[in-house]
């Protein structure tokens, strides 16, 4: 998903039916502080709230199955720029039941206002299982990631994503609600 030039769009549904979330990604090229990086510009839109517009840059490593994520800019609703230090990773060449962990700290600035945060993810891998969704059916790897921020305890986050898309068929999140996806396209094309 990382492809300048690639555009994904898609759309998940709470099992509550009380929030529809829609994003569009274009996948481009930027720079961050000075470094080179992959730059992902995404336009999401929700049912309960308003419209945001955030670029995320990366670096990637396709030899060791690693991406660097350097930090986001915040456009819209509010001018909001993270940085990450050092840039967290995320492997992609984990076993079922492997787990990586990353400290490190994001720096928030916005309206003149900047604020540091220690960050303790944990990502773990659990294989590729089949999934049903209103969207189709999919493989997809599945992911638990828990997230620990100034020391608080983590919240857990379990994502599923499509091996061949790339896009998020399904997440639980940390209040117990899950998202599915409805729909999705690939550089214009519908998936599955």
């Amino acid at each position: 998903m990382l492809t300048p030039g690639s555009s994904y769009s898609w759309t998940l549904k709470r099992d509550d039916n009380s929030v529809t979330v829609s994003d569009d990604r274009s996948v481009t090229t930027g720079s961050f502080n000075g470094q080179s990086a992959i730059k992902t510009v995404s336009n999401m839109t929700t049912s309960n709230g308003s419209p945001s517009s955030t670029d995320t840059y990366q670096t990637m490593n396709e030899a060791a199955s690693v991406i660097n994520v350097l930090g986001t800019e915040t456009t819209s609703p509010t001018a909001v720029t993270i940085t990450f230090t050092p840039s967290y990773e995320l492997e992609f060449d984990l076993q079922p039941g492997e787990s990586h962990t990353e400290t490190y700290q994001q720096d928030i600035n916005t309206f003149g206002f900047s604020m540091s945060q220690d960050v303790s993810m944990t990502r773990t891998y659990f294989g590729i299982k089949s999934v049903s969704v209103p969207g189709g059916t999919f493989q997809a790897c599945h992911f638990k990631q828990e997230t620990s921020i100034d020391g608080a305890a983590p919240e857990p986050v379990e994502t599923w994503v499509d091996t061949v898309s790339g896009l998020v068929v399904q997440q639980l999140n940390s209040d117990g609600t899950r998202d599915q996806l409805t729909e999705g396209e690939v550089n214009g094309n519908p998936v599955p």
